[in-house]
């Protein structure tokens, strides 16, 4: 894969999952790496606290130096492979925040609720679809969060009113957290062509002295770049930057630090006329996939009568030369299938015969249609049928079985419905000695 994905995908940036890297330093280094050390409070300090690539590179081999690792061949290994999984080498790419392969697993996840290894595929098709319909809620609930629901600023920072109307509402609760760390900086103006500025932290120090970082600024076009890369890696402008446009007293996020897709409504369809930051490539797909969505849901509603087949193509070839006078350059089939509905739908014979894909015509294109549904298989659900599982799935009789729980009667040494309190054998035992005592009882007053 490491070799295919530069050639199929060239702009494509491939990386390696940091978590499942980060794991094994307890497999191999256990006698170092445990809970509480200096080396793993070192380490991490240097994977994930280092924001130049010249930083990392010395504290890393301060490290093996410092902790006997030097012959160590799988942290040789880690090194030279160290641009694929190390935080700094891939800050400069958008990556929405992430370093793992988290958000692949939850959809695994997501899933396994719906299907499992016994789900057949006409079920999966059915299932999947359903999952699908999930997200769709939940995509529109958060829209509708965001958009009709005002968020509650507080004080009169004109920066944090500013993203809470244009950001949705988890983006605007990560670009508060960055701006509640304001006090924690302190800004230093250095000089240069462009307004260098020094941010440094004021609480911890590595290796005896405050944390800093560079931000540069262009005043002219308002664009910025801070050495964290931030806003580069998620997506949203962080602190040290922020720090900055307080400092100049900037009421507003310029749009250079503006990430479309963190915008309310940016999950809905917008045709881009005038191109804007996308590449020909984007918009062209983004079209496409638009008009295969639009086509696709007509072509189904006109081809269930003849009809309305007839119309629907009838109006194609109709676009297609007003579309070929447009673009003379591109080559179009002529061949065109009949003006007649391929075949009729089997379910309602109130529709006029039509030549099937099974007659002897060979200009008669070819259809497939669905199967036949088999009315007597299996039955209708229920809510409180116990062979359904959690999503409606019937189970078979092992689980079906295993679901009831039934428990072991200690009277009658029976699985039932029942137990030793309320059992029957025990309930017809004590009626009998009952009896027994009443009759004794007789014996010893006649005496």
């Amino acid at each position: 894969m490491r070799a295919a994905v530069p050639k199929v995908f060239p702009t494509t940036r491939h990386r390696l999952c940091y978590w499942h890297i980060k794991k094994k330093f307890g497999q191999k280094l256990g006698y170092l790496y445990y809970k509480k050390s200096g080396f793993k409070r070192a380490m991490k300090e240097c994977l994930r606290f280092t924001f130049r690539i010249e930083d990392f590179e010395r504290r890393w081999k301060s490290l093996i130096v410092k902790y006997g690792l030097t012959e160590n061949t799988w942290l040789d290994g880690l090194y030279k492979d160290r641009e694929a999984w190390v935080p700094v080498y891939n800050r400069t790419t958008f990556f929405a925040g992430m370093n793992t392969t988290g958000r692949n697993e939850g959809i695994n996840s997501f899933f396994k609720d719906y299907i499992c290894s016994t789900t057949t595929l006409k079920e999966f098709v059915q299932k999947y679809e359903q999952a699908l319909k999930t997200i769709e809620v939940k995509e529109r609930h958060e829209d509708f969060e965001s958009e009709q629901k005002n968020r509650i600023v507080t004080g009169k920072s004109f920066i944090l009113n500013h993203a809470a109307k244009i950001y949705t509402r988890k983006m605007y609760e990560k670009f508060r957290a960055q701006y509640f760390d304001l006090e924690l900086y302190k800004a230093n103006f250095v000089g240069g062509e462009l307004n260098i500025y020094k941010v440094e932290f004021m609480r911890n120090k590595i290796d005896g002295e405050n944390q800093h970082w560079i931000v540069k600024w262009n005043p002219q076009t308002c664009e910025g770049v801070c050495e964290c890369h931030r806003y580069e890696f998620v997506g949203i402008p962080c602190a040290h930057l922020l720090k900055v446009l307080s400092k100049l007293d900037v009421y507003e996020i310029p749009k250079c630090f503006i990430k479309e897709r963190w915008l309310k409504g940016a999950n809905r369809f917008r045709r881009d006329d005038k191109g804007g930051s996308q590449c020909q490539e984007q918009i062209d797909a983004m079209n496409l996939s638009y008009l295969c969505q639009e086509a696709t849901k007509w072509a189904c509603i006109a081809s269930r009568t003849p009809a309305s087949y007839k119309i629907f193509l009838d109006g194609l070839r109709e676009l297609g030369k007003k579309i070929s006078c447009i673009t003379p350059g591109e080559v179009v089939n002529e061949d065109a299938p009949s003006e007649s509905a391929p075949c009729a739908s089997r379910d309602d014979p109130s529709l006029p015969s039509a030549p099937c894909a099974s007659s002897d015509d060979p200009s008669l294109p070819f259809v497939l249609l669905d199967p036949p549904v088999s009315r007597t298989k299996g039955r209708p659900g229920k809510k409180d049928d116990a062979s359904q599982g959690k999503h409606g799935r019937y189970l078979d009789p092992m689980e079906e079985q295993g679901s009831k729980n039934k428990r072991k009667c200690h009277s009658c040494n029976s699985y039932a419905d029942h137990d030793s309190r309320n059992c029957p054998s025990k309930k017809t035992k004590s009626d009998h000695e009952g009896t027994s005592m009443v009759e004794g009882a007789e014996d010893f007053s006649n005496t």
